[in-house]
């Protein structure tokens, strides 16, 4: 009886280990992904650009077409604008791997905790991210520029910035 709760033990032990050792891999690859740089290459519209690499970035909660196509037209202007020639940070968020928020500005690499994760390890909902304090969430310009309301259609709980959207529509 007492070999089998040494075996029992060793078995929980192994488990667990393999489960961090899984858990740490996904949390690094999330922070590699986060961490990158990139710089604009194109804007398909006002609320899509494409990022070095090809990486297609969806500014989730924003939906110019919405609004008409004077404001799709002023926000693509803004985009290119304001993106040009600027480090960019995607925070990936939302319904797919393309959605999330664009920031501009940072002091250094931000650190962006897991959409994931975030309801579990963080209470700081709505806060520019570490590394980030002085940044701009493109996504709210656009939104309190007037060129989109506030869209969250479709989208899975709350977001991270979904009340700082809310409140630049008002």
């Amino acid at each position: 009886m007492k070999n089998k709760n040494k075996v029992n033990m060793k078995k929980l032990l192994f488990e667990g280990l393999m489960l961090l050792v899984v858990l740490a891999g996904y949390l690094g690859i999330k922070i590699y992904l986060a961490e990158k740089v990139y710089l604009l290459e194109k804007v398909i519209d006002g609320d899509t650009v494409i990022l070095t690499g090809g990486v297609t970035a969806n500014l989730v909660g924003v939906d110019t077409k919405g609004k008409g196509e004077e404001s799709v037209a002023l926000s693509e202007q803004y985009l290119r604008t304001v993106l040009f020639g600027k480090n960019i940070w995607f925070e990936r968020e939302g319904r797919g791997a393309n959605q999330g928020w664009l920031w501009i500005g940072c002091e250094k690499a931000p650190k962006f905790i897991a959409s994931d994760l975030r309801k579990i390890f963080s209470n700081q909902w709505g806060e520019n991210p570490l590394g980030c304090e002085k940044g701009v969430l493109i996504n709210e310009q656009i939104v309190g520029m007037g060129w989109s309301e506030p869209y969250f259609e479709g989208q899975r709980g709350n977001l991270r910035y979904e009340q700082r959207l809310r409140m630049a529509g008002e």
